[in-house]
């Protein structure tokens, strides 16, 4: 909350996590795309080269995560969208109280 929100495929108990293209793939970064702003689109990881298949958006600038996550795409329409994910209550893990789904 207050910084984004991730999201993706929701991995089952025992289940390995997997890109579409088989296990994880190396990061792609890019000096011209930046976390700079709200509705940024990155890929989450777990480290480097380790992108399988979850993701985040930004709320807001998040310059730490330069050249850590690779940035994809940014919200150009439906901004509001964002907004009204943002404000969904969350819990004490910072897990939103109601689930979303886009």
């Amino acid at each position: 909350r207050n910084f984004m929100i991730q999201g993706g495929k929701p991995s089952q108990k025992n289940e390995k996590e997997e890109s579409i293209f088989g296990g994880a793939f190396d990061d792609e970064f890019d000096d011209r795309l930046k976390h700079t702003g709200g509705g940024i689109l990155s890929m989450a990881n777990a480290g480097e080269n380790t992108n399988k298949q979850q993701f985040f958006l930004t709320f807001k600038s998040a310059s730490h995560l330069d050249r850590k996550h690779s940035v994809f795409g940014r919200i150009v329409k439906g901004i509001d969208v964002l907004r009204t994910m943002e404000a969904v209550p969350t819990d004490r893990k910072d897990l939103p109280r109601e689930e979303i789904k886009i």
